[in-house]
């Protein structure tokens, strides 16, 4: 199974929360990388790269609805998900800049 699976795009466009898991557990270590690159040093000595994943992960699935991501691609959309949560940890740790 590849990340740009139509089964799984389609199954996510349409809300459905086991393509989203299939999603995640395929692109794991893709968006692991991207998470480790974004989270810098002073923060990866604070959080751990996998609680981002996690927590990314938790927010989509609350989020997911056949019209949410919508047209955007979900890796992108997971992304995003993941840079809101690193600036959340950021502001946790060292206070909002």
């Amino acid at each position: 199974m590849s990340d740009d699976d139509p089964e799984l795009l389609k199954g996510i466009s349409q809300g459905e929360l086991s393509a989203l898991a299939s999603f995640l557990d395929v692109n794991r270590r893709q968006l692991l990388a991207y998470i480790e690159r974004r989270l810098g040093t002073a923060l990866r000595s604070k959080v751990e790269a996998e609680d981002v994943f996690q927590e990314t992960s938790a927010e989509a699935v609350r989020t997911l609805t056949p019209e949410w991501p919508g047209d955007r691609e979900p890796f992108s959309w997971l992304c995003h998900i993941a840079e809101r949560k690193i600036v959340d940890a950021h502001r946790h740790h060292f206070g909002a800049q």
